[in-house]
């Protein structure tokens, strides 16, 4: 939840989704800017990789529904 969030990094994130994952399974070195799928649609990017890849971190990513207009007014530019 964003209270979990909050209280793991000490600040409020609402640009952000933020994800719990086990030990070795979130995000590591090397993975920002890769997808965060719910039900088969991208939903975020990563955006903040921990050292030691999250391990007691939540994972956060950008979410991608607060910059739809802006993703489809560059979309229609190329």
């Amino acid at each position: 939840t964003d209270s979990e969030c909050e209280k793991a990094t000490g600040e409020d994130h609402p640009t952000h989704l933020c994800t719990f994952e086990a030990p070795s399974k979130g995000v590591c070195m090397g993975d920002s800017g890769g997808p965060l799928i719910y039900n088969g649609e991208q939903v975020g990017v990563t955006s903040l990789v921990w050292e030691g890849c999250a391990v007691g971190n939540p994972d956060l990513f950008t979410r991608i529904s607060l910059y739809l207009d802006w993703i489809d007014k560059v979309k229609k530019e190329y």
